[in-house]
């Protein structure tokens, strides 16, 4: 059992308390209560024993982004109802509680600034006057300076300064910290500033190099191994809501079996990854090898996935584009495992699990920017869905995927199958699988309308697995999974 001092207490605004470890800080925990995801800063943690007494009452004191809706309430400027609605908003497609309060018309942009700029220690900078060095900008990329309106102004030594729209909001200024390893200083500037400093200093237009160009600080395009750090630094996957509560309550029933949990951990990319991920981590001792769910599921035990599922948390972007998403990977799933089993190319169980995770890079780009990714038409699969997403983050799923999962450690089949599923010349040993995987994600993003003309791009893989057109076609219409 933990000693007391290697243990904090977590609290919630919705007012739940939690135990989390000591070297939690930084990291995403979700809350029992309410399923909000929280990130564990001195705002809202105290230690536990002798300390935690008056812990409680210093906290109450100090500004949280999550109360930054209350303190408008009590300041006359939103009324209760309105706080909620935005809430709501925000629970379904993110974004900050004072933006959407604006948006729905609840909140004057110039009250919200006088409001802020009244409260103890925030100090004021006219950003339309401040001219920031490019160097700077590096700190804080656009996707970043976007979705949380910070922008840098000024480093001297370890301190950053940097204008928000909003400084009371200890998350992001944490969040900037973490990324930069720099101490930051916020200063309150007015809103519609910030969003023309973007607009100037983050131009649209993508220039020429523009896979260096990225959401992630100080990490080009070709960089994989710090791409996968830098995702897997940031994203906390989301789990569609009923595939979490089923999986938490079969672990916990005594008549259900594994073989029915594998089915349903294969119905969600992300619960499946982060399966995978636990499987293939040292202490298993086959880290790299676990290329199926099915695999993953028997080494880690109903207690094991239960824990695992844990580190989830319920999708708050229950939206078109994620059940778009969903449906596609699990008819390439299905359409995977039914081609590996018909030409013996492929282990059914790893072609199944590569199809699943096809589009996995697009679940972890939605993670990471909800409300930019579902700007993308959910109809878009294969290379247009990749163009659209470079546009917006400078790297496809196609990237994000492999690079989570090779920080993830896993099986090289996996990664190189998502990562060339659309040119499987290019997965070398794995081409098969990539070809079976390439085949299977036409079928999915086609449906009942596939015919074999729609295998042209892929003709290649055809005759490597000594499959015509129509029977491929066929194989996959019937192995599609009813809705």
């Amino acid at each position: 059992m933990a000693d007391d001092r290697d243990l904090m207490i977590l609290s919630c605004p919705c007012g739940q308390k939690m135990k989390v470890p000591a070297r939690a800080m930084g990291k995403s925990y979700r809350c029992v209560k309410c399923g909000d995801s929280l990130l564990v800063g001195a705002e809202n943690t105290h230690p536990m024993g002798k300390a935690a007494a008056k812990a409680p009452e210093k906290a109450e004191t100090e500004p949280h982004p999550e109360r930054i809706g209350g303190m408008l309430v009590d300041a006359g400027l939103v009324t209760a109802k309105q706080l909620q609605e935005a809430l709501r908003r925000q629970k379904a497609q993110g974004g900050k509680t004072f933006e959407i309060l604006i948006a729905l018309g609840h909140l004057d942009p110039d009250q919200l600034h006088l409001f802020l700029s009244k409260q103890p220690g925030v100090a004021n900078i006219d950003l339309s006057r401040v001219t920031i060095d490019r160097e700077l900008l590096k700190l804080i990329p656009k996707a970043l300076a976007l979705e949380h309106l910070v922008l840098p102004v000024d480093q001297l030594g370890k301190l950053l300064t940097v204008a928000m729209a909003c400084p009371l909001d200890a998350v992001t200024i944490q969040e900037v910290e973490l990324r930069t390893g720099l101490k930051v200083k916020a200063m309150l500037c007015k809103l519609a500033d910030i969003h023309e400093a973007v607009k100037k200093y983050f131009p649209d237009e993508e220039p020429e190099n523009a896979a260096q160009v990225v959401m992630f600080p100080g990490v080009a395009a070709a960089s994989r191994e710090d791409l996968s750090e830098k995702i897997a630094e940031t994203v906390l996957l989301p789990v569609a809501d009923d595939v979490l509560d089923c999986i938490q309550a079969m672990v916990q029933d005594p008549e259900s079996n594994l073989r029915e949990i594998a089915a349903m951990c294969g119905s969600d990319p992300a619960l499946a990854a982060v399966l995978l991920q636990a499987a293939n981590s040292p202490i298993y001792a086959l880290p790299g090898r676990v290329e199926s769910i099915d695999l993953a599921v028997i080494l880690l035990g109903k207690e094991g996935i239960g824990a695992t599922a844990t580190r989830c948390q319920q999708n708050p972007h229950n939206d078109q584009a994620a059940i778009v998403s969903a449906e596609r990977a699990r008819r390439c799933s299905a359409g995977a495992g039914a081609l590996a089993r018909n030409t013996g190319k492929s282990e059914e169980t790893t072609a199944q699990t590569a199809g699943l995770l096809f589009e996995f890079g697009c679940v972890v780009l939605a993670a990471l920017s909800p409300i930019r990714y579902g700007e993308i038409d959910p109809a878009l699969a294969g290379a247009e869905r990749m163009a659209e997403e470079r546009k917006r983050f400078s790297h496809s799923h196609a990237d994000a995927g492999p690079a989570l999962a090779t920080y993830w450690r896993f099986p090289r089949s996996l990664i190189l199958a998502m990562q060339n599923y659309c040119k499987p010349a290019e997965a070398g040993e794995y081409a098969e699988l990539a070809g079976i995987v390439g085949l299977a994600a036409i079928g999915a993003a086609r449906g009942e309308e596939l015919t074999g003309e729609d295998f042209r791009p892929l003709q290649q893989t055809l005759e490597a697995l000594r499959l015509g057109a129509g029977e491929a076609a066929a194989l996959l219409r019937e192995a599609a999974p009813s809705k």
